[in-house]
């Protein structure tokens, strides 16, 4: 993987905010009220997949989430792809 500004931001992401944060809040949530919750896109081959793609796939035009919004464009109607997040 390319040590580009993109990709250093990635890579802390991923092994300071994620690991030290997110997945510890997540984990003791779900234990607090006896659920069990998956992170699917977290599996070790698809992350190093992701991570040597090019700069450009990751991120275009300050679109994220570029490739999973192509790979389900023919599955998920445009209405939801192209949806922000929403509060209830």
């Amino acid at each position: 993987m390319p040590r580009n500004g993109l990709n250093i931001v990635l890579d802390a992401d991923v092994n300071l905010y994620l690991a030290d944060d997110l997945l510890v809040k997540m984990d003791r949530t779900t234990m607090a009220h006896s659920l069990e919750a998956r992170s699917p896109f977290l599996d070790h081959e698809l992350m190093e997949f992701v991570a040597s793609l090019p700069t450009n796939f990751k991120q275009a035009w300050g679109q994220k989430k570029r490739i999973l919004r192509e790979s389900l464009r023919s599955l998920v109607p445009d209405g939801i792809s192209r949806s922000t997040k929403n509060g209830l």
